[in-house]
């Protein structure tokens, strides 16, 4: 699809290494203290705090459909987007990479970009999808 160099910053959730575009704001953080919310969207897991700043922190797994035991200190991937600040719930952070190409898996609606990692597919969850499955900013 894309033939420029793009960064991603990769990481482990369950069995499976994904990856998000690597943005100013990304980091991995330990969440401490998750409020949940009187709401009914699978997707939200509750809000935290991280350096005076609001972060709502979103069940990753639900997205895949994964069978994953959320602990009660996720580690996050923090991401922002349209001003606000989002926390990914994941078991662990790896790494940033380059690659030189995105690819499409045609068989997938949505989270059906990604790249490869020795040889390994690692799909994309990128935030306008993340945010068209939660019904938000659309």
């Amino acid at each position: 699809m894309s033939s420029k160099n793009q960064q991603f910053i990769t990481f482990k959730l369950s069995d499976r290494l994904l990856a998000m575009p690597l943005n100013k704001d990304s980091q991995f953080f330990s969440c401490e203290h998750l409020l949940a919310l009187p709401i009914n969207n699978k997707y939200i897991a509750g809000v935290s705090y991280l350096n005076g700043q609001l972060v709502t922190i979103l069940r990753t797994d639900k997205f895949f459909g994964l069978n994953w035991k959320m602990p009660s200190h996720p580690q996050c991937l923090l991401f922002s987007y349209q001003g606000d600040f989002y926390g990914l719930a994941v078991d662990q952070g790896i790494d940033t990479v380059t690659v030189p190409q995105v690819y499409l898996e045609k068989t997938k609606n949505i989270f059906n970009k990604y790249i490869k990692i020795n040889k390994q597919k690692v799909f994309i969850l990128e935030a306008e999808q993340i945010f068209t499955e939660l019904k938000i900013y659309v």
